[in-house]
Order: C-alpha cells, then structure tokens, then sequence
C-alpha cells in the first residue's frame, strides 16, 4: 500500500525538479545563443483526493497546457500549463531573433519548449532514483474553453492518478510564469517511496 511522501522526500524531489530546470534553462540558452534563466518555486505535492479540487479552483485561469506522456516502471504525465498565450513565452525566449509567421511552425516551436522542459525537469527526478523512461511526443491543447482537464486527465491514467507534483517556473526576463507538473499514475506513487527508501535508506521513510 502507498505512503504519503515525507518532508525530507518532497525536499529531494524539489531539488532534483529544480536541477531539471537549470538543465532546460541552459538547452534553451543554446538553443537561441541567449541566456535563459528560469526561476523554480515552490514544489506543491497534490495526492489523489485532493486532484479535482486543485483542477476545478485553477482550470478557468488556463489558457493552453502542453502534454508529454513518459513510460517506465510506470507512466505518467509531464503537463507545462500556460495563464497566457504561449506564444508570449515564445516571443521572450526567441526575442531577436525573427519568427515564423504561420501558426503551424510556431505551434512547433512551443512544442519543442514544452518538450525540453518536460523531459529535463521529468528526466532529473527519475534520475535521482535511478530510473529510466521513456518519452512520447508532446501534445498541445488550447483551453478555450477552460475545460481542457475534464477531458484529458480522463486519459491520464485513466482516472487512476495517484500523485501531482506541481511548481510555478518563471522566465527572469519578461515576468511570464507557467506552471510544471508531474503526474504519476497507478502504482507510481508506491514506486516511488520504493524507490526512494532503496536509493536513501530508510530514514527518509521517517516523519521530520
């Protein structure tokens, strides 16, 4: 049976999130030969019951998300989800430098973003565990009608999430956020504390 995660595990999984950012950072800065900074805050640890709450209190504030779905020792999703046009986000990374009119190549180029930003901050985490995965190609869905997770999250998992880890990310320059999450499904929750009890001992098992 699944556990809670601890204090101390939440602390290394915020960190190993925020490794995976400063490494999409860094892909991104010589991607466009400028330096992107990207700050990470707070790591918020949403458990299943609490998943519809925290879905139906910000999903009118959403205007698109990106998906990329990761296979392994289990599955789950990495979804960068945008307040603004993503486009906007696009237009500070890639500022001077001259983009493609038409919607489609644009629409590429915030597919790629999402894609480094998903795989590294994905990446880091099952990393720090010592696991490997595999990604999907991402999926990009415009909520224009703020309901964009009624419907997905019904394939995440097939309504069997068992654990979302979220963070706000900002780009330093221009103000804009997004938000990163990192859902795992069926037994990835027990896999994980598994997983962190074998890699760190079992003291991180422990309540602080």
């Amino acid at each position: 049976m699944s556990r809670a995660l601890t204090e101390i595990e939440v602390d290394i999984l915020a960190e190993s999130m925020n490794i995976g950012v400063g490494q999409a950072a860094s892909t991104l800065s010589m991607l466009t030969s400028r330096k992107i900074e990207i700050q990470m805050h707070r790591v918020k640890v949403v458990y299943a019951a609490g998943l519809q709450e925290l879905l139906g209190g910000c999903s009118p504030g959403w205007h698109s998300c990106i998906l990329q779905r990761f296979r392994g020792p289990f599955s789950g999703e990495g979804i960068c989800v945008f307040s603004v046009d993503p486009i906007e986000w696009v237009e500070l990374i890639m500022a001077g430098q001259e983009l493609p009119v038409d919607v489609e190549s644009r629409n590429d180029i915030l597919l790629e973003m999402g894609n480094i930003l998903n795989s590294n901050l994905i990446g880091s985490v099952m990393n720090i565990l010592g696991l490997c995965v595999e990604f999907d190609l991402p999926r990009y869905f415009r909520n224009n009608n703020c309901s964009v997770f009624d419907v997905e999250l019904q394939v995440v998992g097939d309504g069997d999430v068992q654990l979302m880890l979220c963070t706000p990310i900002g780009l330093t320059a221009g103000g804009r956020s997004l938000e990163m999450m990192l859902v795992l499904e069926g037994a990835g929750l027990q896999y994980f504390t598994d997983m962190f009890e074998r890699q760190f001992g079992p003291q991180t098992a422990k309540k602080s």
